[in-house]
């Protein structure tokens, strides 16, 4: 019996979380139907390539009960594929053509800013986002997630359950992104917290281009992170010996929470669940930090608990 694969490509991962933020998008119910349709179809392909479903959903970023509910429950059926226009005669000397309806225009839109973190060089800073964008796109946590190979690294769940203790509403990932797509990330979702989940070693924190796996040092990382608007409030560097760079990052109006010492996957997954569980229930920064990290000692008493830096008595969000 053959066994499944559990390491999706870097290009699959990118096409999956995609494809999971344009369901998560969708505005209308018709637009949500199109968008599973087209997961499913790549969930398909990949699970016949080998690749196990909790992979394939971490990957999108939605539970894995909820896509084999779509794939066995009849739930994609309620999608319409297209039909095939009769064959007319058109004059194309009088022919103009129609004009895209509303659900067209909006699906247009979905499919354009779902894509756009990938293509750097054509967002622009400067553009003015409208009321309704604003209301399409602001998300409080942005969590960014570098790529996994060098460290043998697994941040899927770590980063679900994230999703799981804040609702999509309120949450927006980004996988093995390239240096230049952070600052713009930054200014398009406006968080108040900003979520590293890398490897990190040797000075080095773990991202990604062209691909390949990308070794970013702690002054090109803090340059990035700096341009943030002052919108952003906390940094949480969900990585390895990240005391140098939460102290390069932090200030007075940003706090940073970094672990001391050697971090476990497991280790992350404990603290960020109820830290972020309790920061979206109002709860102040500094007993969500405290709590989340008791979480983790009473479960692993050896553990050297992260620490926050420059700490608040503020709620976030």
């Amino acid at each position: 019996m053959t066994s499944e694969r559990g390491v999706l490509p870097l290009t699959a991962l990118r096409q999956l979380n995609n494809l999971g933020r344009l369901i998560r998008a969708s505005l209308t119910e018709g637009e949500r139907d199109q968008a599973v349709a087209l997961a499913l179809t790549e969930a398909r392909r990949y699970r016949g390539d080998g690749y196990a479903w909790d992979v394939i959903a971490v990957a999108l970023g939605l539970p894995e009960p909820e896509i084999k509910e779509w794939l066995f429950n009849d739930a994609p059926k309620t999608v319409t594929p297209p039909q095939e226009p009769p064959t007319t005669t058109i004059d194309l000397t009088t022919w103009t053509p129609p004009r895209p309806s509303s659900s067209q225009q909006n699906m247009s839109m979905q499919v354009s800013q779902s894509f756009s973190i990938s293509q750097p060089a054509h967002f622009n800073a400067q553009h003015t986002v409208t009321d309704r964008t604003t209301a399409v796109e602001r998300r409080e946590v942005l969590v960014i997630s570098g790529d996994p190979r060098p460290g043998g690294n697994f941040f899927g769940p770590e980063v679900a359950s994230i999703r799981t203790a804040l609702g999509p509403d309120r949450f927006q990932d980004l996988t093995c992104p390239d240096l230049s797509e952070i600052t713009p990330a930054l200014i398009r979702y406006r968080p108040a917290v900003l979520h590293i989940a890398a490897h990190h070693e040797n000075g080095g924190v773990v991202l990604s281009r062209d691909g390949r796996p990308l070794w970013t040092d702690h002054q090109m990382l803090a340059r990035q992170i700096r341009r943030a608007p002052a919108h952003l409030k906390l940094v949480v560097l969900s990585m390895c010996d990240a005391t140098a760079l939460a102290a390069r990052l932090a200030s007075p109006s940003l706090a940073v929470i970094a672990w001391p010492d050697q971090l476990h996957d497991d280790y992350a997954r404990e603290f960020a669940e109820p830290l972020y569980r309790l920061l979206a229930a109002g709860t102040t920064l500094t007993t969500a930090c405290a709590t989340a990290s008791d979480c983790v000692t009473s479960r692993w008493p050896d553990v050297t608990a992260p620490h926050l830096h420059h700490p608040t008595a503020h709620r976030l969000f």
